[in-house]
Protein backbone atom coordinates (compact mmCIF):
# COMPACT_ATOMS: atom_id res chain seq x y z
CA UNK A 1 0.00 0.00 0.00
CA UNK A 2 1.72 3.17 -1.23
CA UNK A 3 -1.16 5.62 -1.18
CA UNK A 4 -3.99 6.14 1.28
CA UNK A 5 -6.96 8.48 1.02
CA UNK A 6 -7.62 10.95 3.82
CA UNK A 7 -10.48 13.44 3.73
CA UNK A 8 -10.91 12.81 0.00
CA UNK A 9 -7.24 13.58 -0.71
CA UNK A 10 -4.55 11.01 -1.65
CA UNK A 11 -1.56 10.76 0.69
CA UNK A 12 1.49 9.33 -1.08
CA UNK A 13 3.53 7.02 1.14
CA UNK A 14 5.93 5.92 -1.57
CA UNK A 15 8.61 7.91 0.28
CA UNK A 16 8.73 8.45 4.06
CA UNK A 17 6.38 11.18 5.32
CA UNK A 18 7.27 13.15 8.45
CA UNK A 19 4.59 13.42 11.12
CA UNK A 20 4.79 16.54 13.30
CA UNK A 21 3.47 16.31 16.86
CA UNK A 22 1.09 18.80 18.46
CA UNK A 23 0.35 17.97 22.09
CA UNK A 24 -2.49 19.97 23.64
CA UNK A 25 -1.88 18.51 27.08
CA UNK A 26 -0.56 20.04 30.30
CA UNK A 27 1.71 17.07 31.04
CA UNK A 28 3.26 15.49 27.94
CA UNK A 29 6.87 14.30 27.89
CA UNK A 30 8.80 17.41 26.87
CA UNK A 31 6.23 19.93 25.67
CA UNK A 32 3.43 19.59 28.20
CA UNK A 33 1.70 22.92 28.78
CA UNK A 34 3.41 24.69 25.87
CA UNK A 35 0.41 24.71 23.53
CA UNK A 36 -2.64 25.58 25.59
CA UNK A 37 -3.65 28.84 23.89
CA UNK A 38 -4.86 29.48 20.36
CA UNK A 39 -1.86 31.65 19.57
CA UNK A 40 0.60 28.99 20.71
CA UNK A 41 -1.19 26.20 18.88
CA UNK A 42 -1.32 28.15 15.61
CA UNK A 43 2.38 28.91 15.97
CA UNK A 44 3.17 25.23 16.50
CA UNK A 45 1.06 24.23 13.48
CA UNK A 46 2.88 26.77 11.35
CA UNK A 47 6.25 25.51 12.60
CA UNK A 48 5.37 21.91 11.76
CA UNK A 49 4.30 22.83 8.24
CA UNK A 50 7.28 25.13 7.57
CA UNK A 51 9.71 22.44 8.75
CA UNK A 52 8.36 20.06 6.13
CA UNK A 53 6.06 17.64 7.96
CA UNK A 54 3.36 16.05 5.83
CA UNK A 55 1.00 15.06 8.66
CA UNK A 56 0.06 16.75 11.94
CA UNK A 57 -0.62 14.36 14.82
CA UNK A 58 -2.68 15.86 17.64
CA UNK A 59 -2.42 14.36 21.11
CA UNK A 60 -4.68 15.16 24.07
CA UNK A 61 -3.93 12.38 26.57
CA UNK A 62 -0.38 12.04 27.85
CA UNK A 63 1.08 8.56 28.42
CA UNK A 64 4.24 9.77 30.16
CA UNK A 65 5.09 8.36 33.62
CA UNK A 66 2.94 10.03 36.26
CA UNK A 67 0.54 11.68 33.82
CA UNK A 68 -3.00 12.23 35.06
CA UNK A 69 -6.04 10.28 33.88
CA UNK A 70 -8.08 12.15 31.24
CA UNK A 71 -11.72 11.25 30.79
CA UNK A 72 -13.31 10.90 27.38
CA UNK A 73 -15.14 14.22 27.45
CA UNK A 74 -11.97 16.17 28.25
CA UNK A 75 -9.90 14.34 25.64
CA UNK A 76 -12.56 14.98 23.00
CA UNK A 77 -12.74 18.68 23.84
CA UNK A 78 -8.98 19.14 23.62
CA UNK A 79 -8.69 17.25 20.34
CA UNK A 80 -11.65 18.97 18.67
CA UNK A 81 -10.32 22.41 19.57
CA UNK A 82 -6.89 21.71 18.07
CA UNK A 83 -8.15 19.87 14.99
CA UNK A 84 -10.49 22.79 14.24
CA UNK A 85 -7.50 25.15 14.26
CA UNK A 86 -5.55 22.94 11.85
CA UNK A 87 -8.57 22.75 9.55
CA UNK A 88 -9.07 26.53 9.72
CA UNK A 89 -5.52 27.66 8.98
CA UNK A 90 -4.04 24.70 7.05
CA UNK A 91 -7.04 22.84 5.57
CA UNK A 92 -4.94 20.82 3.11
CA UNK A 93 -2.65 19.29 5.76
CA UNK A 94 -3.58 15.71 6.74
CA UNK A 95 -4.49 15.34 10.42
CA UNK A 96 -3.96 12.39 12.73
CA UNK A 97 -5.48 12.09 16.21
CA UNK A 98 -3.66 10.20 18.93
CA UNK A 99 -6.42 8.31 20.73
CA UNK A 100 -7.22 4.75 21.76
CA UNK A 101 -10.92 5.56 22.26
CA UNK A 102 -13.37 4.70 19.48
CA UNK A 103 -15.96 7.12 20.87
CA UNK A 104 -13.53 10.03 20.64
CA UNK A 105 -12.47 9.10 17.11
CA UNK A 106 -16.09 8.73 16.01
CA UNK A 107 -17.04 12.18 17.33
CA UNK A 108 -14.05 13.89 15.71
CA UNK A 109 -14.69 12.28 12.33
CA UNK A 110 -18.42 12.99 12.55
CA UNK A 111 -17.98 16.66 13.45
CA UNK A 112 -14.74 17.64 11.70
CA UNK A 113 -14.26 15.19 8.84
CA UNK A 114 -11.88 12.32 8.21
CA UNK A 115 -8.68 12.05 10.21
CA UNK A 116 -6.09 9.34 10.62
CA UNK A 117 -6.44 7.46 13.92
CA UNK A 118 -3.16 6.85 15.76
CA UNK A 119 -3.90 4.21 18.42
CA UNK A 120 -1.11 3.53 20.93
CA UNK A 121 -2.88 0.37 22.09
CA UNK A 122 -3.32 -1.34 18.73
CA UNK A 123 -7.01 -1.80 19.46
CA UNK A 124 -6.52 -3.53 22.81
CA UNK A 125 -7.96 -0.78 25.04
CA UNK A 126 -11.30 -0.30 23.28
CA UNK A 127 -13.10 -3.19 21.67
CA UNK A 128 -15.07 -0.80 19.48
CA UNK A 129 -12.04 0.65 17.72
CA UNK A 130 -11.65 -1.88 14.90
CA UNK A 131 -15.38 -1.82 14.17
CA UNK A 132 -15.27 1.97 13.92
CA UNK A 133 -12.21 1.96 11.65
CA UNK A 134 -13.72 -0.70 9.39
CA UNK A 135 -17.09 1.06 9.11
CA UNK A 136 -15.74 4.59 8.69
CA UNK A 137 -12.88 3.78 6.33
CA UNK A 138 -10.43 6.15 8.05
CA UNK A 139 -6.69 5.28 7.94
CA UNK A 140 -5.50 3.60 11.14
CA UNK A 141 -2.05 3.52 12.74
CA UNK A 142 -1.64 0.46 14.93
CA UNK A 143 0.91 1.02 17.69
CA UNK A 144 1.94 -1.21 20.61
CA UNK A 145 1.64 -0.79 24.36
CA UNK A 146 2.42 -3.06 27.29
CA UNK A 147 -0.72 -3.43 29.38
CA UNK A 148 -2.88 -0.35 29.98
CA UNK A 149 -1.57 3.23 30.28
CA UNK A 150 -1.26 3.26 34.08
CA UNK A 151 0.46 -0.14 34.61
CA UNK A 152 2.66 0.32 31.55
CA UNK A 153 4.15 3.45 33.10
CA UNK A 154 5.82 1.24 35.68
CA UNK A 155 7.44 -1.05 33.10
CA UNK A 156 11.00 0.27 32.54
CA UNK A 157 11.84 -1.58 29.34
CA UNK A 158 10.49 -3.78 26.60
CA UNK A 159 11.73 -7.08 25.20
CA UNK A 160 10.69 -6.13 21.69
CA UNK A 161 13.60 -5.97 19.27
CA UNK A 162 12.06 -3.18 17.17
CA UNK A 163 9.14 -0.73 17.35
CA UNK A 164 5.75 -2.05 16.39
CA UNK A 165 3.73 0.19 14.08
CA UNK A 166 1.52 -0.53 11.09
CA UNK A 167 -0.68 1.69 8.95
CA UNK A 168 -3.93 0.31 7.58
CA UNK A 169 -6.42 1.64 5.09
CA UNK A 170 -9.65 -0.24 5.81
CA UNK A 171 -10.67 -0.13 2.16
CA UNK A 172 -7.55 -2.17 1.41
CA UNK A 173 -7.63 -4.17 4.67
CA UNK A 174 -11.33 -4.99 5.33
CA UNK A 175 -10.61 -7.87 7.67
CA UNK A 176 -9.72 -5.76 10.70
CA UNK A 177 -11.09 -7.62 13.72
CA UNK A 178 -10.75 -6.91 17.45
CA UNK A 179 -8.22 -8.97 19.46
CA UNK A 180 -9.61 -11.65 21.74
CA UNK A 181 -8.86 -9.78 24.97
CA UNK A 182 -10.12 -6.19 25.10
CA UNK A 183 -11.92 -3.81 27.41
CA UNK A 184 -15.22 -2.11 26.75
CA UNK A 185 -15.44 1.42 25.40
CA UNK A 186 -16.99 4.09 27.55
CA UNK A 187 -20.07 5.84 26.26
CA UNK A 188 -19.20 8.23 23.39
CA UNK A 189 -19.01 11.81 24.56
CA UNK A 190 -21.56 14.30 23.32
CA UNK A 191 -20.60 16.56 20.43
CA UNK A 192 -21.16 19.45 22.82
CA UNK A 193 -17.86 18.49 24.45
CA UNK A 194 -16.05 19.71 21.34
CA UNK A 195 -15.55 23.17 22.86
CA UNK A 196 -12.56 23.60 25.16
CA UNK A 197 -12.12 26.94 26.95
CA UNK A 198 -8.79 28.56 26.15
CA UNK A 199 -7.11 31.91 26.43
CA UNK A 200 -5.26 33.68 23.64
CA UNK A 201 -1.83 35.06 24.42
Amino acid sequence: MKTITLNHRPLDLTSPVVMGILNVTPDSFYDGGKYLSETKVIGRIRQIVEEGAGIIDVGAYSSRPGAAFVDEKEELGRLAWAVELVRKYYPSVPVSIDTFRAGVAKEIVGCLGEVMVNDISGGTLDDGMFDFVASSGVPYIMMHIQGTPRPCRRIPSTTMSSPTCAVFSPTASPALTPPASTTSSSTPASASARRWTTTTN
